[in-house]
């Protein structure tokens, strides 16, 4: 799926990672549902970037799946390393949203998990998302 998007087939990508939930889901795969939502929200995402008027429905879109996607964790005893994955993705797409004010808050989120879990490329992201986003 993300081979299909990478090149801009993006109802392909689509098909393939919803395809993946389908089957994830029915048998409690939460971590292969998680990254198929996930996958799925970046589809839209990146989809979105080339659309003229679906382009807000398609933010909406990916940030549905984004928020599928953690609620895949949700309940675990330990953190997913995935997880500040999917918020900095959910936050980039509230951002194009225009929802700065919270994109900022799930940054903040996403900076602390990463720290944590020692994903310093991504806690630096993150950081540099928060200080460089307008108030």
């Amino acid at each position: 799926g993300m081979a299909y998007t990478a090149v801009g087939r993006f109802k392909e990508a689509e098909k393939n990672h919803q395809d993946i939930v389908d089957i994830a889901l029915p048998i409690n795969d939460h971590d292969a549902a998680g990254a198929a939502y996930n996958n799925l929200g970046l589809a839209y995402y990146f989809e979105s970037s080339q659309a003229g008027q679906d382009k807000a429905s398609l933010l909406e879109k990916a940030e549905e799946n984004f928020r599928l996607s953690l609620k895949q964790h949700e309940g675990r005893i330990y953190i997913h390393v995935g997880h500040a994955i999917v918020l900095s993705n959910l936050a980039r797409v509230l951002e194009a949203e225009g929802k700065t004010n919270k994109a900022k808050e799930i940054y903040q989120e996403c900076f602390s998990i990463a720290e944590e879990t020692n994903q310093e490329i991504l806690a630096t992201d993150a950081r540099k998302q928060i200080t460089e986003m307008p108030s």
